[in-house]
């Protein structure tokens, strides 16, 4: 009788089996691809938060100031070049003409390793114009450029669906604890007196709302939306002790889903509202118009504060160019002590 020689291989059910041992040993590594990949993510952030104090720093010590944003308060145009405007009462920085200069990051153009850009830019003419494209109020015509992104302002964790023709930036300039309206929508949760006095901040100087002025007694932090902009003297709580910028996203608020050009969109994020406020569209609890709607990216007093997409909080810049990792449950004091340049405030570890 022969002997039958047996087949090499896999049963049915061998085969099962290894495809669902495979199926759990990738389903046990795949959070760690992630974690590890979001790990070079918040490292990356980090690290351009980082270069954007050295470029700030360097901007400083060439003009002695920080960098300044576009407008003057109440349309007000007869200083230097505004003189031409003056009976338009146009010089703010959401209107197009001669007196946009463009925003603070803009200024630093140079510093970020991107000066030929920064020297193909008309500043004796329409600033905003130029990146949005069309005929200037000097008759100029100005290519649509407004795509334009700047890495260094891009923080790799977040995904930014809104206003795709547009360069982005996921870090703002600190205007500090400063009055923002709610736009009649949530009860001026984070603007109220009697908040200030409960936290004892009867002495904070954020009275300009959205920080539109040029009055620094008026500012709380580092920058105002207009053209003023401090001094390291100016910071007199100590650079390490003063929040200069933070991250924030493009889909969370109207004023940061223009571009990094626009002054508009590039006024001053403010710490006003506590850090991941959530106002993000296509995340929950995203409210459209209607009833209260404070969870929405345009009630401003909590749309424009400080967000990131990492888990737990945000990176912050501080004054002296150090950067750090700020816990979204920082205490509410603690964090606009850290927001005012000037308020007097201990501020102990955090």
């Amino acid at each position: 009788m022969r002997n039958r020689r047996r087949r090499k291989g896999f049963t049915l059910i061998e085969l099962l089996v290894v495809i669902a041992i495979i199926a759990i040993l990738v389903s046990l590594l795949l959070p760690a691809v992630q974690q590890a990949r979001e790990a070079a993510r918040r490292t990356q952030c980090r690290n351009n938060l980082h270069n954007l104090g050295l470029a700030l720093h360097n901007y400083h010590d060439v003009y002695s100031v920080f960098p300044s944003g576009t407008g003057v308060p109440g349309g007000d145009c007869q200083n230097g070049r505004w003189g031409t405007q003056a009976a338009s009462g146009n010089c703010v920085p959401w209107r197009w003409g001669l007196h946009n200069t463009g925003s603070h990051w803009v200024k630093i153009l140079p510093q970020i390793d991107q000066g030929p850009l920064y020297d193909s830019i008309p500043f004796e003419d329409d600033v905003r114009r130029f990146f949005f494209g069309g005929t200037s109020e000097s008759g100029r015509n100005f290519p649509n450029i407004r795509s334009t992104k700047i890495p260094v302002l891009l923080c790799p964790s977040d995904s930014i669906t809104i206003r795709l023709d547009r360069g982005h930036r996921n870090y703002g300039l600190s205007g500090g604890y400063q009055f923002t309206d709610d736009r009649g929508r949530c009860g001026n949760i984070y603007n109220r007196r009697q908040q200030w006095q409960q936290y004892g901040f009867e002495r904070l100087s954020g009275w300009a709302g959205h920080g539109s002025t040029n009055r620094p007694d008026r500012i709380s932090g580092m920058f105002s939306r207009y053209v003023w902009a401090s001094k390291i003297s100016g910071v007199t709580d100590g650079t390490s002790n003063t929040i200069m910028a933070g991250e924030v996203r493009p889909n969370c608020t109207d004023h940061q889903a223009g571009g990094w050009y626009d002054a508009n969109y590039v006024s001053a994020g403010f710490t006003t509202a506590p850090i991941n406020y959530p106002t993000c569209q296509g995340e929950s609890p995203y409210q459209n118009l209607g009833g209260t709607s404070c969870n929405n990216w345009s009630t401003w007093q909590v749309s424009m504060g400080f967000k990131s997409s990492h888990t737990g909080g945000a990176f912050f810049l501080l004054g002296d160019g150090s950067v750090t990792f700020l816990n979204e449950n920082i205490d509410y004091r603690t964090y606009q002590g850290l927001g005012d340049r000037k308020d007097g405030q201990v501020i102990g570890a955090f």
